[in-house]
C-alpha cells in the first residue's frame, strides 16, 4: 500500500496552529512597552477568544501552573507526553543553550549543567520529579488525560497514533489515515518541515531558534554520560520517584 505524505501546500507550522501559551504570552509581554502583567494577560485571552477555530494548545507548565482555570474534568482532553529523565536532561541542555533569553553558553558542560542545574530543577518548568508527579496524580484522578512516552513514540508510532485517535474519539479516521499520520509525523519528515519553515523565516528577518529539532533519539545519554554521572542520575531518579511517591514504572528505558 502507497501512504500518502503531505503535500507541500498542507503542511503547517505548528508554532501558528498550536499555540504554546507560555511562549506567545512572554513575547506579548516583552513587545507590548507596559510592565502590567494583567494588561498583558487580558489583551492575551481577548486574542484567544476571538480565533474560533483554535483547537488545540501546547503546554510545558506543570500542573499548578496549567493554562486554564478549571481542573482537567471539563470537555477537553489532555495527552501528556513524557521522556526519562537521562535523555529529558541532555535535551534541556541543547536546549538551554540554543535559546538566547537565558544567556547560557555551557561553556561548563554537560555534566555541570545536570550536577548545577538539572537535579536541583533551575531549568525552565522547574523540578523533572515534581512536574510528573503533579500530571501523574491528574491522570489517575481524571478520565480525560491521555498518558504517553516519547519512548512508546518512538518505538511503535503505529500503536501511538492509535492509541490517540481512540483516547480522542475519532471515529472518523481510517487505518489507511493512521498510516498517513505515522509518516508525515515522523522525526526525519519533522525535522525537514522545520528547517524549511526556518529557512522561509529568515528570508522574512524572523527570528529562529537553531537546532531546535536535533535528534529525536532514545538512550543517547549512555554515549555523553560518563558511568559515573549515569549511576549519580539513577540514583538520584530512585530516591526522588521514592519521596514524591511516583512510581518509577511509568518511566521507560531503551
Amino acid at each position: 500500500m502507497k501512504i500518502q505524505e503531505a503535500s507541500d501546500d498542507n503542511l503547517r507550522d505548528p508554532w501558528e496552529h498550536s499555540t504554546w501559551n507560555e511562549q506567545a504570552l512572554s513575547i506579548q509581554a516583552r513587545n507590548s512597552g507596559t510592565s502590567d502583567g494583567a494588561i498583558i494577560v487580558q489583551e492575551y485571552t481577548n486574542k484567544l477568544k476571538g480565533d474560533d477555530k483554535r483547537r488545540v494548545i501546547k503546554t510545558h507548565a506543570s500542573y499548578g501552573l496549567r493554562p486554564w482555570k478549571t481542573q482537567c474534568d471539563g470537555r477537553g482532553k489532555i495527552i501528556v507526553v513524557i521522556r526519562n529523565p537521562f535523555d529529558a536532561a541532555i535535551s534541556m541542555y541543547h536546549h538551554a543553550c540554543d535559546v538566547r533569553a537565558f544567556d547560557y553558553d555551557g561553556s561548563g558542560g554537560l555534566e555541570e549543567f545536570i550536577n548545577d542545574l538539572w537535579l536541583p530543577g533551575k531549568v525552565e518548568s522547574g523540578d523533572f520529579w515534581k512536574w510528573m508527579k503533579g500530571w501523574r496524580v491528574a491522570f489517575e484522578n481524571f478520565k480525560n488525560i491521555h498518558w504517553l512516552s516519547f519512548e512508546e513514540l518512538h518505538s511503535d508510532p503505529h500503536k501511538a497514533v492509535t492509541d490517540i485517535v481512540n483516547f480522542l474519539n475519532l471515529d472518523r479516521v481510517t487505518a489507511a489515515d493512521i498510516d498517513t499520520i505515522v509518516v508525515n509525523s515522523s522525526f526525519s519528515k519533522m525535522k525537514s518541515n522545520f528547517e524549511e519553515n526556518d529557512r522561509k523565516k529568515l528570508a522574512e528577518g524572523k527570528k529562529i531558534k537553531p537546532n531546535h529539532i536535533r535528534k529525536g533519539g532514545v538512550g543517547g545519554y549512555k554515549s555523553v554520560l560518563s558511568e559515573e554521572m549515569q549511576v549519580k542520575m539513577a540514583e538520584e531518579h530512585c530516591e526522588r520517584c521514592a519521596k514524591d511517591d511516583l512510581d518509577i514504572g511509568i518511566f521507560s528505558f531503551v
